[in-house]
Formats: structure tokens, C-alpha cells, sequence
């Protein structure tokens, strides 16, 4: 399960600011927005973080439907039994399970406007596969016969166009790697310099992928490409960070925001946040111990944060925030939870969660879901 990244001989210092801009300028919350009653799921569950769950755009909150992709079963180390699974959520309750066959696993799921939501997986030949779910049971599956791919997100810009990054090979052969799946075929492409770790569509065809330049010894650099109509574009390199992760376009109007690493000077990383305009990038150095959190924006400009406070140390819980316009504003505690693992918003003001259950009974098995309104 992702719950929030681990950085390594993390420095401690203030916060500063590194680029031309400050992002992040601390808005009081709405005197509305509220967290919803959290619902423990019964069991066990893995979930892939972040783009593990989805709503179906523009339905109001207590009818809207969204899913939830991952496994449940028995995880412990020395027997792990586990189903693949698709699991509704409304108005942040869960629905009964769709159980799917046990040679496909689906990681991440992307909903749009059209009749379908899209996930992207493996099958029991670690081939990588697009999955089609239509009101959560699967319809259609496209799998390429290629092995070795690892993939950290998936994002749809129409229910025709999805593009999904990653990378491909270990160690000094890693490279990234970049699936398009556009009207129902998919292609895969291998791009050198950026080892995906993100990806978020900002038009029907038109998408950016985040990540690092490299992995291992040497200076690394985050890195970005714009996919657009099934073409990756020119490689640009953001100097003032080490990595790029999870990427969410629509921060403002031709704003996408990333989360980032910046190099300390003990040789550790900083967490940081990267806003990104174009090819360029303003870098917001935080506190050692904080975490940057993804973001969703249902609407241009209107958006919400969410992730983990102090992770790993006393005082750990779940926060959302509410951002709107790029400015952020008090940060919402979840009442149970270590982090919240994924979000999703149908429409402005309304959005299903899902979270890590402090102390639950199952460790980081130990979901719950939510709402947010605001």
C-alpha cells in the first residue's frame, strides 16, 4: 500500500522558498467545509494510493458512484490470500464488491464524462492491461505483450484518452515509460530521461507526466514531458528539484501542482511543491518533517488538498484543505485516520475519501472512507 513517501536523511530546517514565487499562502478555511463521519471497511485492503479512486463527474455527492480499485484478503507476510476487487462507494459508504477474475489486477482508475471509468493493471502475466468498468463491473480489457513496465498513475482527458506513467528495466537500465491508450488502442513508449511518477490530463488529448531524471548514483533532476494526441514531446528539466511526483493539472488556469524533492545540503531531500507553468517551475522548499500531499481539482482553480501531518512521528493524522484560485486554506483534520490514501470530488464542494485507520486492527491494511464537503 502507498501511504505517503519516505525520504531519506530528511534535513529539518525552516521552510523556504526557492523560484520567483511563493505558492501555498495560507487562506482561512470555509466556515462550511466539514469532514463527514469515517466508516471503517471490514477486512483488509491494498490500495496503490492516490489514483485508486474515482467518482463519475457532475452527479451530486449522495447519489454520485465512485469506485475504489485494489484487492482484499489476508496480507500477512508469510500468507497473503487476497481477491481483486472493485468497490463502490456513495456518499462515502461502500456497496458490495464486484469481485474480479484473479488474473487481473487493476492499480488505478480514471472516471470521465463518458459512459465508462478506465483502469490500468496487469494481468497474472504481468502484461500491462487497460480495463474498461462499466458501473464497476469490467466490459472490455486490452492487454499489450509487454512485461517489465511499473506504472504510479493513470489520467483521462476524455473517455477515449488515457495516459499512464512509469518506467520499464531495473537498476542502471531503468527508463521511463509512457501508455496511451486513445480510442481503444493502446501504445506504449519508452522515454529516456524521465522516469515517470506521475501524470495529470489538462485537455481531451493533452496530458503532462512528472518524474526524475534517473535513479542510482549521480545528480538527479525532476523532470516533465506534455503527451499530447498520443506524442511525447520535448524532455524539460526543473533543476531546483531531484523528483517530481504526483501531478494535478488544473491547480489554476494553465497551472498543474506536483509534489517534489529538493537536495539538502547534508545530502538528504527536503519535501517540496512544484507549480508548474508550461516548462517552468516556482519550487516551495517545506519543513523536513512535513508532507507535500496530492491534490484533485474538480474545477479549474477550485481544488483540495490532502495526504498525511507529521507522518511517521507522534501526532500523525489525515488532513483535507480546501484550495481555491492556488491559495490553500486551513488544513482539516480526519478524525481516525493516518492519511488519507485517495480522494475524488464529482462535483465543487463535495468529495468521497478513503484513509489509513490510525492503529487500526489490520496496520496499513486498515481502511476507512469519508466525505468532504465544503
Amino acid at each position: 500500500m502507498k501511504r505517503y513517501g519516505v525520504f531519506t536523511r530528511v534535513a529539518s530546517a525552516a521552510a523556504v522558498v526557492v523560484g520567483l514565487a511563493t505558492f501555498g499562502l495560507t487562506a482561512p478555511a470555509s466556515a462550511s467545509a466539514s469532514v463527514g463521519p469515517v466508516h471503517d471497511l471490514p477486512g483488509e485492503y491494498n490500495i496503490s494510493g492516490a489514483g485508486s479512486l474515482a467518482c463519475r463527474p457532475g452527479q451530486p455527492l449522495a447519489t454520485a458512484t465512485c469506485y475504489m480499485v485494489g484487492e482484499t484478503g489476508t496480507f500477512a507476510y508469510n500468507a497473503t490470500s487476497s481477491t481483486n476487487v472493485v468497490v463502490p462507494v456513495t456518499d462515502g459508504v461502500v456497496g458490495t464488491s464486484v469481485e474480479l477474475p484473479s488474473s487481473d489486477y487493476i492499480s488505478y482508475i480514471s472516471c470521465t464524462s463518458g459512459p465508462d471509468c478506465i483502469g490500468l493493471g496487469s494481468n497474472a502475466s504481468d502484461d500491462t492491461s487497460f480495463y474498461w468498468l462499466d458501473n464497476g463491473k469490467l466490459v472490455k480489457t486490452v492487454t499489450t505483450p509487454h512485461k517489465g513496465y511499473y506504472w504510479d498513475g493513470l489520467s483521462c482527458g476524455s473517455a477515449s484518452y488515457c495516459v499512464a506513467s512509469g518506467s520499464t528495466g531495473v537498476g542502471p537500465k531503468v527508463a521511463g515509460a509512457v501508455a496511451v491508450m486513445s480510442n481503444g488502442a493502446v501504445s506504449l513508449h519508452r522515454v529516456a530521461s524521465v522516469i515517470g511518477n506521475g501524470v495529470s490530463c489538462y485537455g481531451p488529448t493533452s496530458c503532462l507526466v512528472v518524474g526524475t531524471s534517473h535513479q542510482g548514483g549521480g545528480t538527479a533532476y525532476g523532470t516533465l514531458v506534455e503527451v499530447k494526441a498520443g506524442v511525447t514531446g520535448a524532455i524539460h528539466t526543473i533543476t531546483a528539484t531531484a523528483y517530481l511526483g504526483g501531478v494535478t493539472c488544473g491547480w489554476e488556469a494553465g497551472t498543474c501542482r506536483s509534489t517534489a524533492l529538493v537536495a539538502a545540503g547534508s545530502g538528504g531531500y527536503y519535501p517540496a511543491v512544484a507549480i508548474i507553468k508550461g516548462t517552468t517551475a516556482t519550487v516551495t522548499k517545506l519543513p523536513g518533517n512535513a508532507s507535500a500531499g496530492a491534490a484533485v481539482c474538480p474545477e479549474i482553480g477550485q481544488c483540495v488538498e490532502f495526504g498525511v501531518v507529521n507522518p511517521n512521528e507522534k501526532g500523525e493524522h489525515a488532513f483535507v484543505a480546501v484550495a481555491t484560485g492556488g491559495v490553500a486554506g486551513a488544513q482539516l483534520t480526519v478524525p481516525g485516520l493516518a492519511d488519507v490514501d485517495g480522494l475524488s470530488c464529482p462535483q465543487i464542494g463535495a468529495c468521497d475519501g478513503v484513509g489509513s485507520l490510525l492503529d487500526g486492527p489490520h496496520g496499513d491494511y486498515s481502511l476507512a472512507t469519508f466525505t468532504l464537503r465544503y
